[in-house]
């Protein structure tokens, strides 16, 4: 009898004791909360008229065609510049284009997403554009993120606010310093970097790239293919043109339109690829694409199917590319949302398109964009300046450097080299210079974002 009292009174005990810890398995965290703030289909899915001239305020992508400069505002639109002038560029219109990250122009034909739709517009006025057709749920992303599932809206914007949670030890949600809402859709931080967390939001291009600046467009003259009027953007590109075919990269695909009727592009295929794509540039029959781990060669003879032809890896960093020649120029930058601590500019070998050699490293402070012509080398380094490399005959760059202090805010550069002309695009505007053949910058005017 009193070993079954003990063993009453042990089963007791247990079951208060065990009672004891599951109130007190609990934690108490306060989150940055960002809730979504969502956008009908039904409101942006209009015809898209240009309006007044507007003050720039957050620059984003930019692009020159012909005697027009077009900088976008984050994820608002894109103004539209006379730039006949360089000293004076003068605003003449806004295209109120929402979701906007990048864009292109080809044959007077412009092409913008807007959120997860392509949109062409006529050029034909350049200072009212004529929107001339779209193409619904073109891109499977907007901006980095998957836009499905979410009923026929888009997100525009997160809220952020701060919200003290307590937490048991039973719920899913126990031990993780960044979770999503499954109902609401809104993103609860305590201790991790939302900008690397691929469940973040579900939309939100702005938030996720730190900049749109980084998701501007280009399309050379040096595209292969027919006879093509084609505009230039920086070296950050997600938008492009090759025989005939707009390319377009998202986080992780390639997508390619078929342009035989230039005003209704139409989905040609969907290339898929690792993840971590940033920027496409092209080369002749080439596509140039760089991601946070490398740089894709790929053969666009075929322009509707693409083809694979090597991987260049390389640590994980951010990584635009340009190309002149038999020569790939990449740089690399870490302490950003791309990973890595890696700062240098790599020069590489495309003499064997199977088989890339890297035959270069300089070492550089937080390289970004890049443009080449002329027998030199435009390398942006925000906080720092831009960097002017001569090239020697075969393409490398020689050890002096010409750093251009004033154009710190750089960020990417487009050159129009045939003028000696270089626009630059970074936080507090756009900036307009001439080089010499001995650097000299001679500088012709800026575009100061306003004072909000």
């Amino acid at each position: 009898m009193k070993t079954f009292k003990s063993l009453f009174s042990l089963l007791l005990l247990a079951i208060v004791f065990s009672g004891c810890i599951e109130e007190k398995c609990e934690s108490e965290l306060t989150y940055t909360v960002y809730k979504p703030v969502y956008l009908e289909e039904s409101q942006f899915r209009v015809n898209i008229e240009a309006e007044a001239a507007r003050e720039l305020c957050r620059t984003g992508a930019f692009y020159v065609y012909g005697d027009y400069l077009f900088i976008t505002e984050q994820e608002e639109g894109m103004h539209i510049f006379d730039n006949a002038n360089p000293e004076n560029p003068v605003a003449i219109s806004f295209l109120p284009v929402g979701g906007i990250v990048g864009l292109a122009v080809r044959n007077d034909i412009l092409y913008v997403n807007n959120y997860y739709d392509l949109v062409t517009f006529s050029l034909d006025d350049p200072t009212a554009p004529d929107m001339l057709h779209r193409t619904e749920y073109a891109f499977d992303t907007y901006g980095v993120f998957n836009a499905s599932g979410l009923n026929n809206r888009v997100v525009t914007e997160y809220i952020e606010t701060d919200e003290t949670v307590t937490i048991s030890c039973s719920d899913a949600r126990w031990g993780r310093g960044c979770f999503v809402d499954a109902t609401t859709n809104a993103f609860f931080a305590a201790d991790c970097d939302i900008r690397r967390q691929s469940s973040f939001g579900i939309a939100d291009a702005a938030f996720a790239n730190g900049s749109i600046g980084e998701s501007s467009s280009n399309s050379g003259a040096s595209a292969g293919g027919q006879d093509q009027v084609l505009g230039f953007g920086g070296s950050l590109a997600r938008f492009t043109f090759t025989n005939n075919t707009l390319y377009v990269v998202n986080e992780s695909q390639l997508e390619a339109f078929d342009l035989s009727d230039p005003a209704r592009p139409q989905e040609a295929g969907v290339v898929q690829l690792n993840w971590g794509v940033e920027t496409i540039f092209p080369a002749g029959d080439e596509l140039y694409i760089g991601t946070t781990t490398g740089m894709h060669i790929m053969d666009a003879s075929d322009p509707l199917n693409p083809e694979l032809l090597s991987t260049m890896e390389h640590v994980r960093s951010c990584d635009p590319v340009v190309v002149s020649g038999d020569r790939a120029y990449v740089t690399l930058r870490g302490g950003t949302n791309c990973g890595g601590f890696t700062n240098q500019l790599e020069v590489v070998d495309i003499t064997d398109k199977r088989n890339p050699e890297r035959v270069q490293i300089v070492q550089m402070n937080g390289p970004v964009g890049l443009s080449v012509g002329n027998d030199k080398l435009f390398v942006c380094e925000p906080g720092r300046g831009m960097s002017i490399f001569e090239l020697d005959e075969e393409g490398m760059p020689m050890e002096s450097v010409t750093l251009v202090e004033e154009l710190d805010d750089a960020r990417d550069v487009i050159g129009l080299h045939a003028d000696r002309h270089l626009i630059t695009i970074g936080e507090l505007g756009a900036e307009q210079v001439r080089y010499s053949d001995t650097n000299e910058i001679t500088y012709l005017s800026s575009l100061e974002i306003c004072n909000d």
